[in-house]
């Protein structure tokens, strides 16, 4: 055992003990924080800059001779994974959008908003205590 470092770290003989010297000086704060910052700033420039150009490409379509089927290929109705460029037919039939949305917007202007409720009325509460209750139904 050495008696001299344990001498001269006896706060009564003017050394120091570790709870008297910080860990952490003023000089290691300040590097720290440049530090720090420094990255904050670097992240925030590399936010900043223009994304670089992809480095794929789309594949070449296929050419219109290649994708023609041949007349000896038949329809299969089984399911598969091949690539086809036609899209499977569903059971259900087509839906016109267009049609369906002109048609509400006649059903509106024929006049079905006269039909409708008053909306954007104020609900009276009823106080229960300290705390406003508002009867909502909803009827079909």
């Amino acid at each position: 055992m050495d008696l001299s470092s344990t001498a001269s770290s006896h706060p009564a003989d003017g050394g120091n003990t570790p709870s008297d010297t910080p860990n952490l000086s003023r000089r290691r704060f300040l590097r720290a924080g440049a530090i720090a910052g420094g990255g904050i700033a670097a992240a925030t420039l590399a936010a900043c800059a223009p994304a670089a150009a992809p480095s794929w490409t789309f594949p070449r379509p296929p050419s219109p001779i290649a994708a023609a089927p041949s007349a000896s290929a038949a329809a299969s109705a089984a399911p598969s994974h091949d690539a086809s460029d036609a899209p499977a037919s569903s059971g259900s039939p087509a839906l016109d959008h267009d049609s369906n949305a002109a048609a509400a917007v006649k059903r509106f202007l024929d006049g079905e908003a006269g039909t409708l409720p008053a909306g954007n009325q104020p609900l009276a509460p009823r106080i229960d205590g300290d705390t406003k209750v508002f009867e909502l139904t909803i009827d079909e």
